[in-house]
């Protein structure tokens, strides 16, 4: 099995293979190449040129961003869809839990849009870009010499946005208890107290 069988476009073909559902005989037939080469195609082994890979978007109808796992890639051709993945820069999948979370928050009308607008939760969302950051800098570091204290130091700074996205996403919920339960207390807290209470009348 070839190192790229998992590679996004021989995955995504398999998968399309599977859905639509055809054949890698009747895909070869639709290109006008050979059974062999759709299959390597599948495996990871070959890559199809432009007009090859244009022709399998076209037979399976979604585009040629997605097939090769381009960022913001629409799977489909639904031009308003692929615009909101291409302006939110996010994919297709993504774009599709976020209308199916608004259609299941609707009895708590605005639930997303607060969440975004909140300064808090934003800066939840730059913790976690830094400390990703943080991660691949490690991860580069790791694979290149260098001095004991400059890895502990890369190594710390992992530690640090670690600490600091887990403490902002704590902040975003303790301010949404505090509004929700109209409690100064962190309401984890008070549910802690009931079931000591509850032990301790046991």
């Amino acid at each position: 099995m070839s190192d790229k069988y998992n590679d996004i476009f021989p995955t995504r073909l398999r998968q399309l293979i599977e859905e639509k559902p055809t054949t890698i005989t009747a895909v070869a037939r639709e290109l006008g190449i050979s059974r062999q080469a759709v299959s390597q195609y599948t495996m990871g082994i070959g890559q199809p040129n432009a007009d090859k890979l244009l022709q399998i978007a076209e037979y399976f109808d979604v585009s040629c961003d997605w097939l090769v796992g381009r960022q913001g890639g629409a799977k489909s051709f639904d031009i308003d869809l692929a615009g909101v993945c291409k302006f939110l820069n996010m994919s297709e999948e993504s774009v599709a839990f976020l209308q199916e979370f608004g259609e299941f928050s609707k009895d708590y009308p605005g639930t997303l849009d607060a969440l975004f607008a909140s300064e808090e939760f934003r800066e939840v969302m730059k913790s976690m870009l830094r400390y990703r950051f943080s991660l691949e800098v490690q991860k580069i570091a790791e694979g290149e010499k260098m001095e004991r204290r400059e890895k502990n130091k890369l190594l710390n700074a992992v530690f640090i946005e670690h600490f600091l996205a887990t403490n902002s996403l704590g902040n975003v919920i303790r301010d949404w208890e505090t509004e929700i339960a109209g409690e100064k207390k962190d309401v984890s807290d008070s549910i802690y107290e009931i079931l000591k209470a509850e032990q301790d009348k046991d």
